[in-house]
């Protein structure tokens, strides 16, 4: 008999006795045999599922209990048959807590994803220069020309520094601290970067696609 059978055969007979323990745990001589049936059959279908959903269980959780091969421990079918039995008798309980657990671990999922794809934009080129000096120059029309706003947004978009201040800016462009300031402001009106005080309270600004 191969071990996935085996293990088939736990979860199936592990689900219909706790499904069945539930029912006589729960089962009052006031219930008509209609309400009787109903729960019955109701008490073996959670059973079944709370045991189904146990490998599911396992897998959130970190262990090695499924890892089964011809030299696995037998007492690990006891230890599995054991937490069927108690998932199937516990099944609403059980199925709720284990779908908050794969919500969760999916939210973490979601997370780690982000994380990683906002460290790759902090190495990643920022490539549409152009395009943000143009469309700072049609909705604000500021005093200075495109090719300024362009030499500070690439200084602050494209840099391998966390935040820059405005003077170290200045001093790899105009070495003007108001020309950049400015533009600096127009680039946040526009959402392309965020400031912070310092410790010395000074300005410091990033781009935003840098978290």
């Amino acid at each position: 008999m191969t071990t996935t059978l085996i293990i088939i055969l736990i979860i199936v007979s592990a689900g219909l006795l706790g499904g069945v323990t539930n029912f006589f745990i729960i089962y009052t001589p006031e219930i008509n045999a209609k309400g009787c049936r109903m729960n019955f059959f109701k008490s073996i279908l959670m059973g079944l599922c709370a045991a189904f959903a146990v490998p599911l269980f396992l897998q959130v959780l970190p262990n090695s209990l499924l890892d089964i091969t011809k030299d696995t421990d037998p007492k690990n079918y006891f230890i599995f048959a054991g937490l069927c039995v108690l998932a199937a008798f516990y099944s609403k309980r059980f199925l709720e807590d284990l779908y908050t657990r794969v919500t969760k671990a999916e939210k973490k999922a979601d997370e780690a994803k982000k994380a990683v794809e906002n460290a790759e934009l902090q190495n990643q080129e920022i490539d549409n220069i152009d395009e943000i000096a143009d469309k700072i120059i049609n909705e604000y029309k500021p005093a200075y020309n495109n090719q300024d706003i362009k030499t500070v947004t690439n200084a602050v978009l494209n840099t391998t520094y966390s935040y820059r201040t405005i003077h170290g800016i200045s001093e790899d462009t105009f070495n003007d601290d108001d020309k950049v300031k400015n533009i600096l402001e127009l680039l946040k009106n526009a959402g392309y970067v965020e400031s912070k005080k310092n410790d010395k309270g000074n300005d410091i600004w990033k781009s935003i696609y840098h978290q």
